[in-house]
Formats: C-alpha cells, sequence, structure tokens
C-alpha cells in the first residue's frame, strides 16, 4: 500500500484537482492555490503560509517568533498569543509598517501593542498585569492623542504602567495635547506608573497632571522615576496641581518630580496617607499643602516655588505632616508653616535661604497685634497633643539665611512648643541651628532674631544660636511678645555651640 501511495500523489498532481482534502507529503503534490498541510492534506488554507515540505508552515512563521493561525480569518503568519503579565507597547512610530494584530508580547517588535489605551486594556481584561513602553529612539518618544491616546489615560488596579528607561535611557512621555482632558492621568487605587514623563501642551489651570479615581478603595496609587511638568505652550496652559489627593486612597511615590504648576505641586485634602520618598516639587505656585490627612516626606527638596515651601492648616480637618531629611529652598515666601496640626515631625531638614511673609493679623490676631515676617518656620497653635503615640518630634534640623525670622511661634495658648534637645549632639549635624540671621536688621525699623514667640511659649534648651559661644540672648538671638509668652532655656548647657562648617551663603550638605 505505501508503494501506492506516491503514484496516487503523481495522479493527483497530474490531475491538477480542485477538490481539497487530497493526501500529501509536499506542497507540490497538490493542486495549484492549494498547499500541503501540517495534517498531510491538500488545502487553499495551507497555500497561504508558503510550505515545501511537511510542517514547513509551522517552521516559516517561527523564523520570525511569529505561529500560523487564522484569527484574521484565513491562515497566516500572526502574533503568538500572550500568555504571560507584560504587555509590550511600541513606542510611537517605531512600528509604523506593521500589519500584524499585536498581542502584547515583546518580540518581534510587530506584536507589540501600537498605544497605551490598548495594553491597559489587555492587561485589565488579564486580570492585572505590567504595560511596558519599549523601542524608543534617542531623546524622547511621546503617547498622545495625537498617537492615538485617548485622554486620560486611565490605569485601574492591578496594572501598572512603565517604560523601559532605566535600561534604554530613553525619555517617555505622556503628552497632555487634548484640552478636553480632565487630566493626562487618571489612577485608580491599585494602579502605578513608573518611569515616564507628564508633559503638558493644551491643559489649563483647571486640570491636574493627575486624577485620582479610587473605586472607593484605600489601597494607594504607586508613581515611581515620574516627571511632573506643568508648563504648556504658554503662559495660559499651566496645570493646576500635579497631584490632588482628594479621594478614598492615597499616594505611595518615590522620586517623584512635579515643578511648573499654577497652584500647589501636591495638594492633600483628604483623610488618607500619602507618602513620598525622594524627588523634588520645584518653582510651582506652591509647594505642598495639606488641609486634612497624612503627608510624609523623606529626603524630597522643595526649591524656588512662587510661595510657601511646605503648609499644613488643620482648619477644614486633621492634618497630619511628617517631614524627614527635607531640604526647603530658596521658595518665595515661608519654607514651613504649621497651623494646628494634629501630628507634626520635622527632623533632619534643611530650611535655607526661604523669602518672608507676614504673619499676624487679620489672619492671626494678638494680644499686642503684632506682625512679623518670617521665612523659615512658623508654628501657630497649641501643639500637638501627646498621648500613647508622640505627635511632635523637632530634631536635628537646619534653619538659617531665611528672610526675616528664622523660627516663629504664635498663640500656644499657654501651652510649650518642644523645640531643644535632651543633650548638645556629638556631631555638628547632631544639633538644630537657627542662624544666619541680622539681629542688627541694617537699614530697616525691624531686627530680626532666630526665635521670635507671640502669647506663646518655647522651648529652645540645646540648640545652637548665631551667636555660637556667646550665651543667646534677648537683645539678639530670640523676642518675645505679649505677657503670657516665654523662651526657655533650661538645663546645662542651655545652648550648643554653631557647627564651624555652617556656611550663611549655601544649604548644607546634610
Amino acid at each position: 500500500m505505501r508503494r501506492l501511495l506516491p503514484l496516487l500523489l503523481a495522479a493527483l498532481a497530474a490531475c491538477q484537482v480542485d477538490v481539497e482534502g487530497a493526501p500529501c507529503e509536499a506542497s507540490q503534490d497538490c493542486p495549484a492555490g492549494q498547499g500541503c498541510g501540517v495534517d498531510r492534506r491538500c488545502s487553499t488554507r495551507a497555500a497561504t503560509c508558503a510550505l515545501e515540505t511537511i510542517g514547513a508552515r509551522t517552521r516559516d512563521c517561527e523564523q520570525g517568533g511569529l505561529v500560523c493561525g487564522d484569527r484574521s480569518g484565513a491562515p497566516s503568519c500572526q502574533c503568538p498569543a500572550n500568555e504571560g503579565a507584560e504587555f509590550a507597547v511600541a513606542a510611537p512610530a517605531s512600528m509604523s509598517q506593521a500589519t500584524l494584530v499585536p498581542t502584547g508580547v515583546a518580540e518581534p517588535p510587530e506584536c507589540r501593542f501600537r498605544s497605551l489605551t490598548a495594553a491597559i486594556a489587555a492587561a485589565a481584561d488579564a486580570g492585572g498585569g505590567t504595560v511596558i513602553a519599549m523601542g524608543g529612539n534617542t531623546g524622547s518618544s511621546r503617547f498622545g492623542v495625537a498617537t492615538g491616546e485617548t485622554l486620560p489615560i486611565d490605569i485601574p488596579a492591578g496594572v501598572t504602567v512603565r517604560s523601559d528607561h532605566s535600561t534604554s535611557g530613553v525619555t517617555y512621555a505622556i503628552h497632555l495635547d487634548d484640552a478636553a482632558a480632565s487630566a493626562a492621568v487618571r489612577l485608580h487605587g491599585g494602579g502605578a506608573l513608573s518611569d515616564f514623563v507628564i508633559e503638558n501642551e493644551a491643559g489649563d489651570s483647571t486640570r491636574d497632571a493627575i486624577e485620582l479615581a479610587c473605586d472607593g478603595t484605600n489601597l494607594p496609587v504607586r508613581l515611581d522615576r515620574v516627571e511632573l511638568r506643568g508648563e504648556g505652550v504658554d503662559a495660559e496652559h499651566r496645570l493646576q496641581h500635579g497631584i490632588h489627593v482628594n479621594d478614598t486612597c492615597g499616594i505611595t511615590a518615590a522620586d517623584v518630580v512635579i515643578a511648573g504648576m499654577e497652584a500647589e505641586a501636591v495638594l492633600v485634602n483628604a483623610a488618607v496617607e500619602s507618602a513620598f520618598v525622594g524627588g523634588a516639587f520645584e518653582r510651582n505656585g506652591k509647594g505642598v499643602r495639606v488641609k486634612q490627612g497624612v503627608l510624609k516626606l523623606e529626603g524630597v527638596r522643595v526649591e524656588m516655588n512662587a510661595g510657601k515651601g511646605i503648609e499644613a492648616d488643620s482648619s477644614s480637618g486633621e492634618a497630619v505632616l511628617e517631614l524627614r531629611g527635607v531640604k526647603v529652598l530658596r521658595n518665595g515666601e515661608t519654607g514651613i508653616a504649621a497651623m494646628n496640626a494634629t501630628r507634626l515631625f520635622i527632623e533632619d531638614s534643611t530650611v535655607f535661604g526661604n523669602g518672608a511673609r507676614d504673619w499676624g493679623p487679620p489672619n492671626y490676631p494678638n494680644s499686642t497685634g503684632t506682625v512679623r515676617k518670617c521665612g523659615g518656620i512658623v508654628l501657630i497653635g497649641e501643639p500637638p497633643e501627646a498621648d500613647a503615640e508622640p505627635t511632635f518630634r523637632f530634631a536635628r534640623n537646619r534653619v538659617y539665611s531665611n528672610s526675616g525670622d528664622q523660627v516663629l511661634v504664635m498663640l500656644s495658648g499657654g501651652l510649650t512648643w518642644p523645640l531643644g534637645a535632651a543633650a548638645c549632639g556629638t556631631m555638628a549635624t547632631d544639633t538644630t541651628v537657627f542662624g544666619c540671621y541680622d539681629p542688627d536688621a541694617s537699614g530697616s525699623s525691624v531686627s530680626y532674631r532666630g526665635l521670635v514667640v507671640i502669647d506663646a511659649v518655647a522651648d529652645v534648651s540645646r540648640i545652637s544660636w548665631k551667636s555660637g559661644v556667646a550665651y543667646p540672648s534677648g537683645s539678639t538671638d530670640y523676642k518675645w511678645f505679649g505677657t503670657s509668652s516665654l523662651v526657655l532655656l533650661t538645663g546645662t548647657p542651655t545652648y550648643c555651640a554653631l557647627p564651624a562648617q555652617l556656611d550663611c551663603s549655601t544649604p548644607d550638605s546634610k
């Protein structure tokens, strides 16, 4: 029987039988227009994948990292199914000639999605995953409405959107080029974005770079190595905030830079916790503001904002501010202002070179009607109430070379703000410093101090003053207004030596 099969195949080929299903060993055994399939049967479907021998159909597709299938309606080489949790997106214009239906596998490049929007939808349908932008050229690759995106880019829970910037060095940007879009990105609780720049072109001061949609969950959103740029094509196109925390979820962020916003880089106005580690808030209308909720900053630089650097105000809700290793530098107004904060930590931070603004009546009336300018730190109201957990910490801070007074304490209700320390530090960086103020106020009728208290009590034992080795004096270093005011200098020693390396012209490296 086996010897008869070649004769039968030759007869079928010679007759050019058009009926499908004839047995075959190779495509030349089949009628014109048909190919020999992996089932060793002739068909027109098999002919679409150019074959020479048994199994060649599959091998030809696999040579390019593809598979043969009929997803398009007819047998052809197509992208393999994506059975993983990563969904690749081609940088705009990198796949201009691609004709395959993408599945999001990274290789071959033709199988990458053509938009973040499509890849995110696929990841969401799969129950979550990571969307990765890749393949960009040197310079910047922009995703926006002009490249087929729908704005805002909507990142649901369980989906992370990132780029290959850390390995390629290419900058990937989400471009806000739709004036009708409420933001460039919408992050749902449990969603994440990393290694992207958000650029503004068409957004105005009614828009934010990122908006939150928490869907009732308290799962935080995650940002890593993200830069938010608020400035658009002209002065009328400038975003309002980088991020407005106003829903049921907070933010966990690392190395986030926010610049060029009309108002605050970050506004927190919800009873949730947000934390930023590293990064910077610079050249915004204001740095950060907490109206209610918890904001933790560690190692963040807040610099050259037009207004205040950092502000917490509990007038509308409980506001908690925790600052560790923060640099608040060269802002146009007061560096740090805390009004009636329910928990306040300021530790290992530098407050340098900030401009001053007036503090006092009418917003903060006091018994003497005193108004002071302070560019360093302003503390207003009663100190946070102590309970089982510490609610106030102030240690190892450098407050110097700010306009006006370095530290201003007001309206403490007879309670004492404990700004001092139990002992002088063994190293220069272990000691709080109020320095580089001008008690002589040349050319001015007001002399400024390291510390001023108005209707308040402050304990500043064992900190370092401008005068250094001299006992701090009410005529040069501190001043109080109001009969209930008091500056406490107790214990031994009452003050610490001024760090030798303090340079009034530059922020320290701490």
